[in-house]
């Protein structure tokens, strides 16, 4: 610190957060037959928000793969971002913009602060705005997140497994905490 000195800074902005859905805990059931993402809507229906909720995971992985995280800005025809963990330790971001050939990945990355024990959990925190993101996991910041392949409102989910495969027939996912806020304008 120097005296009489001083930091620029531009575009600095203070945006409201209202509480819109939660917080709720419950648990997705697993139904691999089904063909759909096994998920837990919420009444959201924003773009701009910040989600967050804590994902036990639901069994060891020598029993079988998961891979919960959130759903935002589902609209009516399909179009979506999807953003979670795999109990292999990695973490994904992929969006759609209507039929299944439509999905693009956008990031998959190892991270290490994926809990994957039998015992553990995971917070996954994503702040959405605009065309941008950010994606925390137990608390640590991981990556920005690009958004801008589907920016309009949409429902806000929580799910249990996004990959094919990735779920048990019989168990399902725990979550505690899901929140989600709406972000106010400038």
């Amino acid at each position: 610190i120097y005296a009489g000195e001083a930091t620029a800074f531009k575009g600095f902005t203070v945006r409201s957060l209202q509480t819109v859905y939660g917080p709720e805990d419950g648990a997705i059931e697993h139904n691999p037959d089904d063909g759909n993402m096994d998920a837990y809507r919420s009444t959201a229906w924003l773009a701009d928000a910040i989600v967050e909720a804590r994902f036990s995971n639901p069994y060891a992985t020598s029993e079988g793969r998961w891979s919960p995280g959130f759903l935002l800005r589902r609209s009516e025809s399909n179009a979506f971002h999807v953003i979670g963990i795999s109990s292999s330790g990695y973490w994904y971001h992929y969006v759609g913009t209507g039929p299944m050939e439509s999905r693009k990945q956008m990031q998959y990355m190892f991270s290490k602060h994926i809990a994957t024990s039998p015992s553990g959990s995971n917070s996954l925190r994503i702040i959405a705005l605009g065309d941008e993101g950010w994606f925390f996991i137990n608390g640590a910041y991981v990556a920005e997140l690009d958004l801008s392949g589907w920016a309009l409102q949409g429902r806000i989910s929580a799910m249990a497994n996004y990959f094919s495969g990735d779920d048990v027939a019989g168990k399902s996912t725990e979550f505690d905490g899901f929140v989600v806020w709406s972000v106010g304008t400038e």
